[in-house]
């Protein structure tokens, strides 16, 4: 899992996948050097099964997604990593199975999704979170993206449909249409 990588961004974030555990690597120079990141306060230890990882748009506000865990967030591009059952006064369901994470441009919309669960969305930047339970019954969630603006996001489930909606704190209005 990466995040950056336009034309002209310089900093990049990588985690390793599930297969064993791994930290987080970030980049301030185009992918040249990398340094492992393990300022951790409040989270799992390193060597996590991280799912995925997502960044603002100058690659200083990165959040991440634990499977069977927490999503993390840093502001400072990478160098001390919060969890959000830490910081947060609406927090997400500890351990659910978290498969991706989306972000904002500016950072302040965030949107994770578990696999067995219902989508989570924060717009202040994870300081409070909302579960979605408009779509019905649990999906098995597998992706999840964000617009610049975070106000248009997409979200497919694992064997099923991709689900589009705008994002409505109140009310969100979904619609689906069938995966390719």
């Amino acid at each position: 899992q990466t995040v950056g990588g336009g034309p002209l961004d310089t900093k990049f974030a990588a985690t390793k996948l599930p297969s064993g555990g791994g930290n987080i690597w970030t980049s301030t120079d185009s992918g040249a050097s990398w340094t492992e990141q393990t300022g951790f306060f409040g989270s799992p230890p390193p060597g996590q099964q991280w799912r995925g990882i997502a960044s603002n748009g100058d690659g200083t506000k990165i959040v991440a997604v634990v499977e069977a865990g927490d999503i993390l967030r840093s502001i400072d591009s990478g160098a001390t990593w919060v969890a959000m059952n830490v910081f947060a006064t609406t927090k997400p369901t500890l351990g659910l199975n978290w498969q991706d994470i989306a972000s904002s441009n500016d950072g302040t919309v965030i949107v994770a999704v578990p696999e067995g669960g219902n989508i989570w969305k924060s717009t202040n930047s994870g300081t409070d979170w909302i579960e979605d339970t408009t779509v019905g019954a649990v999906k098995d969630w597998r992706s999840v993206a964000s617009n610049a603006a975070g106000d248009r996001l997409a979200a497919v489930v694992f064997g099923g449909n991709v689900w589009t909606w705008p994002l409505v704190t109140t009310t969100p209005a979904f619609s689906c249409a069938p995966a390719p």
